[in-house]
């Protein structure tokens, strides 16, 4: 729990959505994302303002610049979930499909996709964890799976790339 709250810490209370992922939930977000991919976590981060989080874990960012500001999201693999004021609520159909010409990464990564213009962020709950899915003019541009074991990152490689984690 002591993880959560240095995970919120970037994010102004009033502007935050959280809780559990037992339905799905879709968030709409504009602009550039870069998805850092902890399959076991991480120690603190101070460059990225980021606390200690030994759960397999996804952070959301705007930018490569892991700065609180910055932070778009956080989705863990127990379904725990934040999103800042800069996400709004979607309606739009859920994001579906397999990620065309897919890369997949089992090892912590940073995974820039650029300026996404709009997209649909999706957190759904999966047995034994909790997915997360990117879809960029209704097309599935990532998909996370985390687990406790055996963690997985996909991504569109023509849309997205890897680019550096902080440290």
């Amino acid at each position: 729990m002591l993880v959560l709250v240095a995970v919120g810490a970037a994010f102004p209370a009033a502007s935050t959505r959280s809780a559990p992922a037992a339905k799905p939930v879709q968030v709409h977000c504009s602009g550039g994302m870069v998805f850092l991919f902890w399959p076991k976590g991480h120690k603190a981060i101070p460059s990225a303002d980021l606390g200690s989080h030994p759960a397999p874990h996804v952070d959301i960012y705007k930018s490569s610049s892991y700065k609180g500001s910055n932070l778009l999201g956080f989705v863990n693999q127990k379904g725990k979930f934040r999103f800042s004021s800069k996400c709004d609520k979607s309606t739009a159909s859920a994001v579906s499909g397999g990620v065309p010409r897919n890369k997949v990464v089992t090892k912590r990564a940073a995974i820039s996709c650029g300026d996404v213009g709009f997209a649909d962020v999706r957190v759904s709950s999966i047995p034994g964890g909790t997915q997360v899915d990117l879809g960029i003019t209704g097309h599935k541009t990532i998909q996370a799976v985390l687990k406790q074991r055996g963690s997985r990152f996909i991504y569109d490689n023509e849309l997205c790339r890897v680019v550096a984690l902080p440290h």
